[in-house]
């Protein structure tokens, strides 16, 4: 069996379980492992009721003697990994994952924390073989006891350009892992119990496969990003045209029409909208011939580029001349899809950069952030560069979330408005500065935008506003599902 190095645990004094569900998990799992002490499986169920009642220090001697006790072929290996890997002994967890996969014993789940590792790792050709095997082994995934009074939602995602990202809880000390690349997440949309989640999993072409669906009240395409996952969209598109009676949230085929250069192409047709003109390329094996084609659009000095699909600025740069565009070329890959983005100046007399963002959740406005920062790519982590210290900063974002009509004006909320009739979407975000001319000036306008309540504590008056987000999407749900109550 697999053998594996862990870290050594500082003594320190067990937190008391409080809990009384834990604690009789715990108790259960006890008795339980006593009752058969040569039992690997029972070993890992104590492991991880220990881990719930946050008494890490002693998990790994269990996790030692299932080992120990397992067969070669223990289909417990994934279970095993799953653990250290919250533990944070993650080579060990990669270790354990790698042995289970060789074996043919690792299951969906572990699959994709394993994929995680490996790209954490840098291993990125590996984590996708895992990602594709998780979806073909488990494309459809149903809650383990589903209620009939909550809705029944199927959640409708893929793995082709998708990664998955660890992060450890301050809070806990154990890590997790979450999706990441061209859908939005549902943790903070969602509250615990508010619905019985269906999960859909695609990779390339694997829905054609699947002959039927559980029975679902709606499906919820997270799929949100266009520039990354058009075939996926188009994919999900044709199968769900196998069921015309579900109601969907976020159909593809709309989702599939919020490309940047699309939006650059129709969104400044309705009046009070800038959209920065954006050309959609492909690095070319000639790189002077991609200069030519940017240049030759006429988006001047500095220009922005990024690779088309991707969030949160990871690839986007401002380049002020020719020498830093060709230099940018040359460390992208042959045929990967750039866009070249307009630059627009839109410092305040301050020397400050703006963006607010807004909400619309079937068809409601909700105003969500309006940030100031030094940087002209802003990020909602920029709220500590300078808004932290800043109460002008804040008191404008305070007017923003409790009166956006009279902070914006009536031809910005119109324009908002168009956006949002012209999009169709039924979730969706628009990142944009407000013009002195009373228009506005849009960065993004689409799904792929994450409603999270990072900066509460620091910024405790964002709360209120976040929390009607979350009402009117679980409100938009239930009425979707045809549940009113």
């Amino acid at each position: 069996m697999v053998e594996v190095r862990l870290t050594p645990q500082r003594s320190r004094p067990r937190p008391a379980v409080t809990a009384p569900h834990v604690r009789a998990l715990l108790d259960e799992a006890y008795r339980a492992a006593r009752a058969a002490p040569r039992d690997p499986d029972l070993r890992v169920d104590l492991a991880e009721a220990l881990l719930s009642a946050r008494q890490a220090r002693r998990v790994s001697r269990h996790l030692r003697r299932a080992l120990a006790l397992a067969s070669r072929e223990w289909g417990g290996l994934g279970r095993v990994g799953e653990v250290l890997f919250r533990l944070g002994e993650h080579k060990a967890a990669a270790q354990v994952f790698g042995r289970a996969h060789a074996l043919g014993v690792l299951a969906a789940r572990p699959h994709r924390t394993y994929a995680a590792l490996l790209h954490e790792a840098g291993e990125t050709r590996a984590a996708k073989r895992m990602l594709a095997c998780s979806a073909l082994l488990e494309p459809l995934r149903r809650p383990p006891a589903p209620d009939k009074d909550r809705p029944q939602v199927l959640r409708a995602r893929c793995f082709d350009n998708s990664r998955y990202q660890v992060a450890r809880s301050r809070r806990t000390g154990l890590w997790s892992r979450s999706l990441k690349s061209g859908h939005f997440s549902l943790s903070d949309l969602l509250r615990p119990g508010a619905v019985d989640l269906h999960v859909l999993t695609a990779w390339g072409d694997s829905l054609a496969t699947l002959e039927r669906l559980p029975k679902v009240d709606v499906v919820l395409n997270t799929i949100a990003c266009a520039d990354l996952n058009g075939p996926q969209l188009k994919n999900l598109d044709a199968f769900l045209a196998r069921f015309p009676d579900l109601p969907v949230v976020n159909p593809p085929a709309l989702v599939l029409g919020t490309t940047r250069r699309a939006n650059s192409l129709r969104l400044p047709l309705i009046d009070g909208v800038r959209f920065p003109r954006t050309l959609a390329l492909e690095v070319a094996e000639d790189r002077t011939a991609t200069l030519r084609r940017i240049e030759g659009e006429g988006l001047g000095y500095p220009v922005i580029l990024r690779v088309a699909g991707t969030q949160t600025g990871l690839t986007m740069e401002k380049l002020d001349d020719t020498a830093a565009v060709r230099a940018y070329l040359e460390a992208r890959r042959p045929g990967e899809t750039l866009n070249a983005i307009e630059y627009i100046d839109l410092r305040d007399g301050d020397g400050h950069f703006r963006k607010t963002r807004c909400f619309f959740v079937d068809g409601r406005f909700f105003p969500v952030a309006s940030l100031t920062s030094d940087s002209w790519q802003i990020h909602s982590g920029d709220r500590y560069r300078v808004m932290d210290k800043d109460r002008a900063a804040q008191e404008r974002e305070r007017h923003y979330l409790t009166d956006p009509a009279g902070h914006l004006g009536a031809r910005a909320m119109a324009a908002l408005h168009g956006i949002a009739d012209q999009l169709g979407l039924d979730f969706m975000g628009i990142d944009f500065h407000l013009d002195d001319d009373g228009g506005i000036t849009v960065f993004e306008a689409n799904a792929a935008m994450r409603h999270n309540y990072d900066h509460v504590r620091a910024f405790p008056y964002t709360r209120p506003h976040l929390d009607r987000v979350t009402e009117a999407f679980e409100a938009m749900i239930r009425r979707r599902a045809g549940l009113f109550g």
